[in-house]
């Protein structure tokens, strides 16, 4: 897998609403780089997180009432 160099331009937009919760523009920028790594990551751990994300198959996604 190659290096991730910096937010992707999707995430970056998808993420713009949140902005104003961030006192500081440094915790916006670590919740961005946190948020692209969960995503992008190749080392899945949690199948049922990573199909809520995508909507594909893996196993049955537990919702929050189900934990």
């Amino acid at each position: 897998m190659l290096p991730i160099c910096g937010v992707p331009e999707t995430i970056q937009r998808g993420l713009s609403a949140y902005r104003e919760l961030f006192c500081r523009q440094e915790g916006f920028e670590h919740v961005s780089r946190y948020v692209t790594g969960l995503i992008l990551s190749a080392n899945k751990t949690d199948p049922a997180r990573d199909s809520r994300f995508t909507g594909l198959g893996g196993s049955k996604a537990e919702s929050a009432d189900d934990a």
